[in-house]
């Protein structure tokens, strides 16, 4: 540190003394402005800033970046709301950064840094503000800030630090692995000071006022929320993912390391541990989607980071980010994305060999040539990877308080910890634990090549104070590493009525309760956010009895097992109140050949929970990974079985292309006299399976097997990232519709999981020995986007088939009816694609208000269909009459039935909808971004079109409401993209996997 900041050090701590005694603290906040941020919403923006924290935020002040001229001219011309003010450059000090100069020029007593975007967290400047009033600190800092509209990431020393007040860099210098001012708090005197020092970037002015603060708090609580101005653009125009941007990164770099090249020793080796872990490692997989150029500029920062680095020094980065950087500096472009994508196989920790004295990292067969340079050395498990892992629980007993826990540390041998007790205002007592073995452990342990089963301990200490609810310490020591454990007794739930035990019989649940109140339960139910159960009555008056729940309901007029979910018990009395009922300790979940369901303890009573039916040790990493590596591989090297795998949309449905086909094998094998084994995978215990066909779930060992022995694989999307084509073994390719938006390789540039996806797709269409194309536009778009040169057959899409049935308006008249609908009802299909920028935490309807369609067309009934990729979110708008949430109805084909019109927007729907040839709308608000930035399209949607384009739900609206204009431009859509549909697709596919199956005997 410079020997000005120093000095400055006594003048802050005199001035924040001096602060903290009168009890000021006004705050000024400092905005760093970029171009993409600076819009409209600007004075809104800094608006919401003053509201959010009245009383403390004084000013808003507006900078534009560094060499943001169009920003700079944005900001000059704000006029925002009283305490906003826009600072151009113009009106700052000479200097290289203006947010370093703005954050001199504040009127409050401490200057908070954000950039424009981020969004301050509930409570989180009164927080800081606390903190700082409390011990008098120069700076506070946030516990955690997430990443929105980019790559979300913990901050480098939230596993190292926890809360502290008052305490020098040297106590917590994992924050300086964080240099940006945004979202740290700083008394205005220290940030002058430091910024006084010399010209700097942000970054090390930051680091100065951090090291020359008298007081550091650490706040244990988010403060910020994180947001890319740049994340609408497209990946290319991205600075994140230019070289030229990489060069800024690389100067930030080496400018903090230059800062703390004088400061104490743990404070440097902090940074240079948090860059390799937190900065290197991420531009790694940026490298990896922006191609070579960038991936110089990065080799050589991360070559020259390396060769400075203090002796010893990188065995302290864990095991990926050293893999990853070594790779970086030393290898070319494609072998650091191998690198990285062998990294991204095992989240769950690496595939390991014996070493000379310790464990090494198994390289990636991909990469013969990374031998050269992830030697053993680097290659090899270190102290920072042994990372120690533990979770106790408390429960008290006749005897005394036992404590029931699991600890490892990571790549080494189970062992027994060290366990010590501290009561509510006890003194410590050590308790000697004894070995637990429970297969459990595997899955809370997420360690996917150690089986950490034999992990678990148990220990009892004689009771020494009451079990009051209050806290305990529970210290665990392991292998010289220590964790600390606040746990609270697990205590007799105070409940009427006691969930005891659960047993499974057919589709049946039976839950034995205890009754412990002086009120007799009368029904009982299970409720959930997707279905529900009727109530059944409860026999039985006082004491134990067992309550039969089905575990089936009503999807859509038929039956189906209850989706999997969270589910209230609601337990009344004769008089219809609510009975509260709790969960007694230790109750086992139950499985059965379709589903699991555990009991839970929740607020305000017992929460049953539905899933997949694999226990907690086949549903661990461990147990995975053992399937995966080795049950497959076996299964997949011996006999064809006589099975045809169908899977749709990764088990989430048995319908569409792959379900179509399904039926066809159904009907002209049983002529043949073929004795196959149809099996649907299923990834959810409500998705039905046709009769005579048998579901296969997924991560089970029969789906495992199912993948290896199948004599022919039917699916519409990519395959698990592992699969590989058996020998003999027939994999039909029908993808999940007609293209508009790019796939595959057409995609272009992306980030680090699109180039992944892209690489296994490529991978997986070499084996792929035939694809089902609706027409010649499809069928060259499949040739470019997964370079598949096997046979197209050019047959129409399955799935489609029921649209031109015969019996389509007698089936339109059924799906109709199971959907209630009336005949007088205008059924409105809404089905939006996917958005990756949205995900599945949007309502539903996204851009469609069902409620203002609904109003403006007084005969609409709205049925709201979500991407599949929403199948698990709750049902919305339940018990609105004429807006139904028809996500999770089996197959959308008959939704397309049954629908009077379709509004969408880039789904594959509109090809398919043509068919019926009724009015469709595509409802696109947000075109540009969907077309230019995040996937482009294949054609010209203004000008080959189905129906209208509009931007508001008013429009469509004003659409359905009018003539059919558009019956011109669905007949030349048909023509140009349906050409092949004939309603016999779905036989031909099937004749052609019966032909292949029976040649191979």
């Amino acid at each position: 540190m410079t020997e000005a900041v120093t000095a400055a050090s006594s003048v802050a701590r005199r001035l924040g003394r001096r602060l903290a005694r009168r009890g000021t603290g006004s705050v000024s906040a400092v905005v760093r402005v970029h171009v993409d941020a600076a819009d409209g919403s600007l004075d809104a923006y800094a608006g919401a800033l003053l509201a959010a924290a009245p009383g403390r935020l004084r000013e808003v002040l507006l900078v534009a970046a560094a060499g943001d001229p169009a920003a700079d001219d944005v900001v000059r011309r704000t006029r925002g709301p009283r305490g906003v003010r826009g600072v151009g450059a113009s009106d700052l000090p000479p200097g290289p950064d203006p947010w370093v100069a703005a954050g001199t020029q504040v009127r409050g007593d401490r200057v908070l840094f954000l950039e424009a975007g981020d969004e301050l967290a509930s409570g989180a400047l009164e927080a800081m503000c606390a903190a700082l009033d409390s011990a008098g600190g120069d700076v506070a800092v946030g516990m955690s800030q997430l990443g929105r509209g980019g790559p979300r990431r913990r901050p480098p020393w939230d596993a190292t630090t926890a809360a502290a007040r008052g305490v020098p860099l040297t106590r917590v210098p994992g924050v300086v692995a964080d240099p940006s001012p945004a979202g740290k708090l700083f008394r205005t005197a220290l940030w002058r000071h430091a910024a006084d020092a010399g010209p700097a970037p942000a970054e090390v002015v930051c680091v100065r006022a951090l090291g020359s603060a008298s007081a550091i708090d650490v706040v244990p609580q988010p403060v910020l929320e994180r947001h890319d101005p740049q994340a609408t653009r497209p990946v290319t125009e991205q600075d994140r993912f230019r070289a030229e941007g990489m060069r800024g990164r690389a100067a930030t770099w080496r400018a903090v390391t230059a800062e703390l090249a004088t400061a104490p020793h743990e404070v440097r080796d902090a940074w240079l541990v948090g860059l390799l872990t937190q900065h290197v490692w991420p531009a790694c997989h940026d490298a990896v989607a922006a191609g070579e150029a960038f991936a110089t500029v990065l080799g050589a920062a991360v070559r020259d980071l390396l060769a400075g680095l203090p002796p010893g020094l990188l065995a302290a980065v864990p095991l990926d980010a050293r893999l990853a950087a070594v790779a970086a500096a030393e290898a070319p472009w494609a072998e650091l994305a191998l690198v990285l994508d062998h990294l991204a196989d095992h989240p769950h920790g690496l595939p390991t060999d014996p070493g000379d004295g310790r464990p090494v990292a198994r390289l990636p067969e991909s990469v013969p040539a990374a031998a050269g340079y992830l030697t053993e050395e680097v290659r090899a498990v270190r102290e920072v990877d042994r990372v120690l892992r533990s979770r106790v629980t408390l429960h008290p007993t006749d005897a005394g308080v036992e404590v029931v826990g699991a600890a490892f540390v990571d790549h080494d041998p189970d062992a027994l910890p060290g366990l010590r007790l501290v009561p509510p205002d006890g003194e410590p007592a050590p308790v000697e634990p004894e070995r637990r073995v429970d297969p459990t452990i595997d899955e809370w342990a997420a360690r996917g090549h150690e089986d950490r089963s034999g992990s678990g301990f148990r220990a009892l200490l004689e009771r020494t104070a009451p079990l009051d609810g209050r806290p305990w310490t529970v210290v665990v020591e392991m292998a010289g590493r220590v964790d600390r454990h606040h746990v609270r007794p697990v205590l007799p739930p105070r409940a009427d009525v006691l969930v005891e035990h659960l047993d499974a019989a057919g589709d049946t649940l039976v839950v034995g309760l205890r009754v412990a109140g002086p009120r007799r339960p009368a029904t009982a139910r299970l409720v959930g956010g997707k279905a529900a159960t009727g109530p059944v009555a409860v026999p039985g008056s006082a004491g134990r009895t067992a309550v039969v729940l089905p575990l089936r309901h009503d999807l859509f007029g038929a039956p189906a097992l209850l989706p999997a979910g969270g589910y209230q018990l609601d337990v009344r009395a004769a008089d219809g109140s609510a009975l509260p009922v709790g969960v007694a300790p230790g109750v086992p979940e139950v499985v059965t050949d379709r589903l699991r369901v555990d009991a839970r303890p929740a607020p305000g009573g017992a929460r049953l929970v539905v899933g997949a039916p694999l226990d907690a040790a086949a549903r661990s990493a461990f147990a995975q990974r053992a399937l995966r590596e080795e049950a497959y591989p076996a299964a997949r090297l011996g006999a064809r079985s006589r099975t045809v795998l169908l899977e749709s949309f990764r088990g989430a449905s048995t319908g569409d292309n792959p379900g179509a086909v399904g039926r066809a094998l159904a009907e002209r094998s049983a002529a043949a006299g073929l004795d196959l084994d149809l099996a649907y995978v299923v990834d959810d215990p409500s998705v039905t399976v046709p009769d005579g066909a048998r579901a296969v779930v997924r991560r089970t060992a029969a789906w495992y097997d199912a993948l290896g022995t199948a004599a022919a694989y039917v699916s519409n999307a990519a395959a698990p990232y592992w699969f590989e084509k058996a020998p003999g073994q027939l994999h039909v390719q029908t993808w999940h519709g007609t293209p508009l938006k790019r796939i595959g390789e057409h995609r272009g540039a992306g980030d680090f999981a699109t180039w992944r996806h892209r690489r296994r797709l490529a991978a997986q269409a070499s084996g792929w020995d035939a694809m089902v194309s609706s027409g010649g536009y499809v069928s060259e778009i499949y040739r470019g986007a997964f370079g598949f040169t096997g046979p197209v057959l050019e047959v129409g899409y399955p799935r489609n088939d029921v649209l031109l049935s015969a019996e389509a308006e007698e089936l339109r008249a059924g799906v109709r009816g199971r959907l209630g609908l009336e005949p007088h009802d205008r059924a409105v299909l809404y089905a939006p694609t996917w958005r990756e920028y949205v995900g599945v935490r949007d309502p539903k309807p996204l851009y469609l208000d069902a409620e203002l369609l609904t109003a403006a067309l007084p005969d609409a009934v709205v049925l709201l269909r979500g991407h599949y990729n929403s199948v698990r979110q709750d049902d919305v708008f339940v018990g609105r009459p004429r807006i139904r949430d028809v996500t999770r109805y089996p197959d959308i084909a008959d939704l397309f039935l049954a629908a009077d019109a379709l509004v969408t927007d880039y789904s594959s729907v509109m090809f398919d909808f043509a068919l019926t040839d009724r009015p469709q709308v595509l409802l696109v608000p947000d075109l540009e971004r969907y077309r230019d930035v995040e996937r482009g399209f294949y054609l010209d949607l203004e000008r080959q079109r189905p129906g209208p384009l509009v931007r508001t739900t008013a429009e469509v609206a004003e659409v359905l409401a009018g003539p059919d204009r558009h019956a011109a431009e669905r007949t030349a859509f048909r023509r140009d993209f349906c050409p092949l549909e004939d309603g016999r697709a779905s036989a031909r596919v099937a004749d052609f996997v019966l032909e292949r199956v029976r040649s191979m005997g």
